[in-house]
């Protein structure tokens, strides 16, 4: 089983009523782990300095270059342990705004993962 740690609405770990930080496992361990791929920016890891969505370069440099842009999500959401295959992915790109919905086939069953990754902020 799938398992990684929690965040909260700000993508932050945090610390359960026990005092210890929160473990999600399963269908949430997955669509947290994708969530987190997806936010990885190229270059940013510092011992994986080729790991990671390469945004900027494809989206927000000139004319956007969604094809390329899919195709890294693809890659980076397939090593994803418990994900079995994609079985669609949507893009829409508008002014400084990239949203995403994936719909995935997992170990834990089918799910669906909105997202958006805001240009602004990159």
């Amino acid at each position: 089983m799938t398992k990684t740690f929690g965040v909260n609405e700000n993508n932050d770990l945090y610390i359960g009523t026990d005092g210890n930080l929160i473990i999600d496992s399963g269908i949430t361990a997955i669509e947290e782990s994708c969530q987190s791929a997806v936010q990885a920016q190229a270059g940013e890891m510092t011992l994986a300095v080729n790991a990671g969505m390469p945004n900027f370069q494809a989206i927000w440099v000139g004319v956007p270059n969604v094809s390329q842009f899919q195709a890294a999500l693809r890659k980076v959401i397939s090593i994803i342990p418990g994900v079995i295959r994609i079985l669609d992915l949507r893009t829409n790109v508008s002014k400084d705004i990239l949203a995403y919905q994936l719909v995935l086939l997992t170990t834990e069953g089918q799910t669906i993962i909105d997202g958006i990754i805001n240009g602004s902020n990159i």
